[in-house]
């Protein structure tokens, strides 16, 4: 498989990666904090079954592969349909990269939310104490 850097495929492919961006900050700004910790902590699954999906999207698209070393002196003339579809073309691979994408983006949420967390818990555990010794 070949992999170059394209802005127009990185744009296609960001449309989950957004969202999740997009609803976990909403969850934090206006949800409640066990929804936000059920988000944080299903959101890479979501994403690692994306890939699955992509993948049997991707097997399942019909006709076969038009060989790398196929030029039109080869395999004939390209001017009329041809039964052969592009590797890299269809649903699967789009749906793979979003997913990929989604997978990254909902780690490093998932990342923050728990550094968040331990803070907010160790504020906590600090002012615990403090709160027992005024209320002597």
């Amino acid at each position: 498989m070949h992999l170059t850097l394209n802005i127009k495929e990185i744009l296609e492919s960001s449309a989950l990666s957004v969202l999740l961006v997009v609803a976990w900050s909403l969850l934090w700004w206006r949800g409640r904090r066990r929804i936000w910790l059920w988000f944080a902590g299903l959101a890479p699954f979501g994403a690692v079954v994306g890939v699955v999906l992509g993948l049997l999207a991707a097997l399942w698209e019909r006709g076969p592969v038009r060989p790398v070393s196929c030029t039109p002196a080869l395999c004939g003339d390209w001017g009329g349909v041809t039964a052969y579809r592009d590797a890299t073309s269809g649903i699967g691979p789009l749906i793979i990269g979003n997913s990929l994408l989604a997978l990254i983006v909902a780690l490093v949420l998932g990342v923050l939310t728990l550094v968040v967390e331990l803070l907010l818990a160790l504020r906590a555990h600090q002012s615990a104490p403090e709160a027992v010794g005024q209320a002597n």
